[in-house]
């Protein structure tokens, strides 16, 4: 093989071409999730933190994993860095990747998780009925319990399980 000695050359990189092409711009950024648990039943607020949010709300997808969120009933495009949204429901705990879409492109994604609730159970049929005026709760350190103070000095204790 030859090649020829005189051959064109050029050390400056500013005599290649730009293989990047433009640098792309409006695609949406997601920062932060608000929360980042939801319940498996979903419904809960969501706020999406980001920017680049500059579709309107009929333009706009918010995707919870395979599941897809979108049109104006769905979502509220508060402005360019804010999104609200409610939770889908899920089948079963564990994390989903969120991610929106609008005309400009996919935004990066964001971890978001389902959990299940248990709902509080209480261990005896205690009425709180003599409670008045200001309280203050206390919940122990993993026993447990919850701690209900009045403004009178009473203090209730409150198993659950």
């Amino acid at each position: 093989l030859h090649l020829p000695t005189d051959f064109p050359y050029s050390d400056s990189t500013s005599a290649l071409p730009d293989s990047t092409g433009p640098p792309q711009t409006d695609i949406p950024k997601i920062l932060s999730l608000a929360p980042e648990t939801s319940n498996i039943a979903g419904g809960d607020l969501l706020v999406i933190s980001g920017s680049d949010f500059k579709a309107t709300a009929s333009e706009t997808t918010v995707y919870f994993g395979s599941e897809v969120l979108s049109g104006s009933s769905n979502l509220n495009i508060v402005n360019e860095t804010t999104i609200e949204v409610k939770s889908i429901p899920s089948s079963a705990s564990g994390s989903v990747e969120v991610r929106v879409e609008t005309p400009q492109g996919i935004s990066n994604a964001k971890t978001f998780t389902y959990v299940e609730r248990v709902p509080i159970a209480f261990t005896s049929g205690l009425i709180l009925k003599d409670i008045y005026g200001p309280t203050c709760i206390a919940i122990g350190n993993g026993n447990g319990k919850i701690y209900v103070g009045t403004q009178t000095g009473l203090i209730l204790q409150i198993e659950v399980n």
